[in-house]
């Protein structure tokens, strides 16, 4: 499945402006899906631990979406591989009916007000707002 809010933007799209029925949409999202899957050469890849033996094989979570806390001026992807590679980094995730539906990785904090920009400096946020 597709991340939930671009899922539903894509079925309310094609729904309203082409198709009659919601079977037919639900349809083409479902084979823009299986596009997507098999475009994907990374799934069922094999991955193996020290000794060579098979711990899993890949699988693509289209239906999880992935959030990284950022500045407006940091890159959001450098911030996500350094989330992800810190062990102090605070990943949440929230489980709707069952399913995990987002992650987000939060890094922790490493100030620098080299850059005396009101952008570079910390603000603050809700918990709620993540």
């Amino acid at each position: 499945m597709i991340p939930a809010t671009v899922g539903a933007y894509i079925l309310d799209r094609v729904k309203s402006e082409i198709f009659a029925s919601p079977e037919e949409a639900r349809e083409t999202v479902e084979a823009i899906e299986q596009q997507i899957i098999e475009d994907d050469d990374f799934i069922g890849t094999v991955y193996t631990d020290e000794d060579g033996n098979a711990i899993g094989q890949a699988v693509r979570m289209l239906s999880v979406a992935v959030y990284v806390v950022s500045n407006e001026n940091s890159n959001p992807e450098r911030d996500l591989l350094a989330a992800m590679r810190d062990p102090e980094a605070d990943v949440r995730f929230k489980v709707d009916g069952g399913r995990v539906s987002r992650v987000i990785y939060i890094p922790p904090a490493r100030p620098d007000y080299s850059d005396e920009s009101g952008g570079n400096r910390p603000k603050g946020f809700r918990a709620d707002d993540i």
